[in-house]
């Protein structure tokens, strides 16, 4: 089995929840009761469970401290943040910090944590114990995190599936179709938005086999840059 995605949300209230993209969500851990190198080399033998290079891609909810929170909860948790990322790190995942503002924006979430489990559950209802209760918010956004990690992409990864070549113009990326059209593209959750750079048409796509054949047979009928 390949291109396993890792949703971690981090904190003792956490989870971590392994997902494929054909064939759904496989399993969710609650966080280890640990902190420091025992929570990193707990989260290790879970991933080694599946085998590390069996992960195409771990995504990690990247956030920040909350307004009145207390020094020692804070350092607690940039504690056991940082073991996550580094047990990540040494077994060689690729990792992408993704702030709860985009993938929630880009799954129509809101910071509604019971939002999440409800959505949980109607995405994956053969998994409905594991979201029962209100405190299973986390196991709940952890699996949210993967299904965003196997839908959403970001710009380069797009144009790199086109095949189409990169260069900077005034200081932007961008990238030069194979008509020869000169085009940016920018990435929101799971749309993708081509904008022709000289008539400033858009086209918005999903991110996916039919977003990109959608882009390249009309990519032949617009002029040239």
């Amino acid at each position: 089995m390949t291109d396993l995605i890792l949703g971690v949300d981090p904190g003792k209230t956490g989870a971590l929840a392994v997902l494929h993209p054909q064939l759904g969500l496989l399993d969710v851990h609650d966080m280890p009761e640990a902190t420091g190198h025992p929570l990193g080399a707990l989260v290790a033998d879970m991933v080694r469970d599946y085998a590390p290079d069996e992960f195409a891609l771990a995504v990690v909810e990247k956030v920040h401290a909350m307004p009145r929170q207390g020094v020692s909860s804070v350092w607690t948790f940039a504690e056991g943040h940082g073991a996550v990322l580094g047990a990540l790190g040494a077994l060689g995942v690729p990792v992408r910090l993704v702030p709860p503002s985009t993938w929630k924006k880009a799954l129509g979430l809101s910071a509604d944590k019971n939002a999440s489990r409800q959505r949980a559950i109607e995405t994956w209802p053969e998994h409905v114990r594991t979201f029962a209760r209100v405190k299973d918010d986390g196991r709940a956004e952890a699996a949210l995190l993967a299904l965003f990690g196997a839908t959403a992409v970001t710009p380069v990864e797009f144009g790199a599936a086109l095949g189409w070549p990169r260069l900077f113009r005034k200081g932007k990326l961008c990238w030069v179709s194979d008509s020869g059209t000169t085009v940016s593209i920018g990435t929101h959750g799971t749309k993708v938005r081509v904008t022709h750079r000289l008539t400033a048409e858009e086209w918005w796509v999903p991110c996916d086999a039919v977003g990109l054949e959608f882009v390249a047979a009309f990519d032949a009928d617009r002029p040239s840059a």
